[in-house]
């Protein structure tokens, strides 16, 4: 069965931690709260969790990629958003029909 380890700060801003199943159910959960977070990992070790870092998706130097990748645009917030096309012959129609 898998499950989730959520690691939380509480209102007091102490760390806690839940065990919970796949449907979102508590299952374990930490009994008392912790002030740094690593004492708090510390505490779900003992009850089972083990930390697995995220895989990478990068390749591997040498090997190309199977996809193309399309990255977007972004703009500074000061900027003006740019027209679409349609967007632009929109405006040129306005203009034409204001003018007659």
């Amino acid at each position: 069965m898998n499950f989730i380890w959520r690691f939380y700060s509480d209102p007091d801003r102490n760390w806690r931690w839940e065990l919970l199943a796949f449907d979102k159910t508590v299952v374990q959960a930490s009994v008392g709260a912790y002030k740094e977070y690593e004492r708090c990992v510390g505490n779900a070790e003992e009850h089972g969790y083990h930390f697995s870092p995220a895989k990478s998706t990068r390749p591997a130097p040498g090997r190309k990629l199977k996809f193309a990748r399309s990255y977007a645009k972004v703009r500074p917030h000061d900027q003006e958003p740019t027209l679409t096309r349609r967007e632009l012959a929109e405006t040129a129609r306005e203009a034409e029909t204001g003018l007659e």
